[in-house]
């Protein structure tokens, strides 16, 4: 497989042929058919390689309802896996396994998330950070490792803590509008509940003190 990795650093990954393999691995083709029974198995095998030590590295680097480490998942996937990663998440890389990648992750994120966090938003935070993640190591790589390694992992945990420190201020405001909305329903409610009044006296109707005139009289 190592040969296979040293012919992809400098060519794209679809152009690697079984012949050139066998030819850097410098190996009987009848050998590499007992490990591998095509260019997609070998690089598959690759993949599994690589996804199973990344999922070691964050399992060591996050803590379940911990501080999630970003900076120390970040330093420690580069120091041990740096350069393939970026082969495998770059311009000539592999969407598969950018997928199976988060799919391995996401996971690890969630249980290093806040255990405050609520159910529902869990696996949507997750594939955020983990995504992001993602992304941004590819931006790094292919811009030629332009930020020190040592800017780029406290970079990263600062990105991923201000996304969650949104979310709790986001949170923090839902909660007071809530409050605010149910208060103005109270006033509302009490606004529209008058006092009973009280009833009214019946006013007699007015009587001229004058007596009126008698029958076959005239009147004065």
């Amino acid at each position: 497989m190592s040969a296979y990795i040293d012919l992809y650093k400098v060519q794209p990954r679809g152009a690697i042929t079984a012949s050139a393999v066998i030819a850097k691995a410098a190996v009987n083709r009848s050998t590499f058919y007992d490990y591998f029974d095509s260019m997609a198995s070998l690089q598959r095998a690759v993949e599994d390689d690589l996804l199973a030590a990344m999922h070691d590295t964050a399992k060591n680097a996050l803590v379940p309802d911990g501080d999630l480490d970003i900076t120390a998942l970040v330093s420690q996937t580069y120091a041990n896996h740096g350069e393939l990663i970026g082969l495998m998440i770059g311009e000539n890389g592999s969407a598969s396994f950018i997928a199976r990648a988060k799919d391995s992750l996401k996971p690890l994120v969630d249980k290093a998330l806040p255990s405050a966090m609520p159910d529902a938003e869990r696996p949507y935070i997750a594939e955020f950070v983990t995504s992001g993640l993602i992304a941004l190591y590819a931006r790094w790589y292919s811009s030629g490792k332009d930020l020190p390694l040592a800017e780029l992992a406290p970079f990263a945990q600062s990105l991923v803590l201000s996304c969650l420190d949104g979310r709790r201020d986001s949170q923090a405001l839902q909660e007071d509008f809530g409050a605010t909305e149910r208060c103005l329903k109270e006033d509302g409610r009490a606004a529209r509940i008058k006092p009973a009044e009280k009833p009214r006296e019946k006013r007699r109707p007015c009587r001229s003190k004058r007596p009126l005139p008698k029958r076959g009289s005239s009147a004065e």
